[in-house]
């Protein structure tokens, strides 16, 4: 027999022997026994990535211009744009109006190359060198005869330039004018003494060029001018020989009426 059924009857009895007994607490059944609610595993730990090195390489600032050096080159880039106020600006920060690029391009050769009549007027009133050479032996009238600015090239030369002065390679001005085909400056440097068959390294003379470039016109001046007709450079070629060479037949007739010979 169960416990818990000997109990109950016992229950009776003891009500049936003794009336006023109301109740008698039933023993409380035994708890049934729950199992432990198993630990939560712990997460696993994630391992931390180590951070990509940057590879890209070490941008490196460059070396920061001394202020000297800097302040001739501003003066040098005004000299070239012919912004006037600006160098005068640079100038009277210290700036030198002999400032030159490393080949010795002054900054009044750039502006008589970029056609800067406002900065050539003022490098000429601060005396500056008007027959300083770069490293190729150009002078700031070389430029003005090579770009082709007249009133430049007339400053200059009225201010003492050289009209024959020769670069590297023997050529002069003059020839540099004919041979960029700029007429109007050569004309103003026959005006003013320049010679007109003078001969470069390679015994070209200003006559051989036209002759070359085909341009009647400016033959026609040279010869207007008493350029020699015959003369031959290194190669023994003639400024006719060169016009037939380039079927410039209207060069060969001018050449050829003035006495040229092949």
């Amino acid at each position: 027999m169960h416990t818990y059924t000997r109990f109950a009857l016992s229950l009776i009895v003891a009500a049936a022997l003794n009336p006023g007994l109301t109740s008698i607490a039933a023993p409380s059944k035994p708890a049934a026994h729950k199992p432990a609610a198993p630990k939560p595993k712990p997460s696993p730990v994630k391992p931390k990535l180590a951070q990509p090195v940057d590879q890209s390489p070490i941008k490196l600032s460059a070396p920061a211009m001394p202020i000297g050096e800097a302040l001739h080159q501003d003066l040098l880039v005004a000299a070239s744009t012919g912004d006037l106020e600006r160098f005068q600006r640079y100038v009277g920060k210290g700036a030198s109006t002999s400032a030159a690029q490393q080949d010795g391009t002054t900054a009044l050769m750039l502006a008589a190359k970029n056609g800067r009549l406002n900065i050539v007027d003022y490098l000429i009133g601060q005396k500056v060198d008007v027959n300083a050479a770069n490293s190729y032996g150009f002078t700031a009238l070389t430029y003005a005869a090579m770009q082709g600015f007249p009133d430049v090239a007339q400053r200059l030369i009225d201010s003492g330039g050289t009209v024959d002065a020769a670069d590297k390679n023997g050529v002069t001005p003059f020839m540099w004018a004919v041979r960029s085909n700029h007429a109007p400056v050569a004309q103003r440097l026959l005006l003013s003494g320049a010679a007109i068959d003078l001969r470069d390294a390679y015994g070209n003379t200003a006559l051989i060029y036209a002759a070359g470039l085909g341009d009647a016109a400016l033959v026609k001046m040279l010869i207007d001018s008493q350029a020699n007709v015959n003369i031959k450079n290194s190669n023994g070629t003639t400024a006719l020989m060169k016009a037939n060479a380039g079927h410039h037949d209207d060069v060969a007739a001018l050449l050829t009426t003035a006495g040229a010979k092949q």
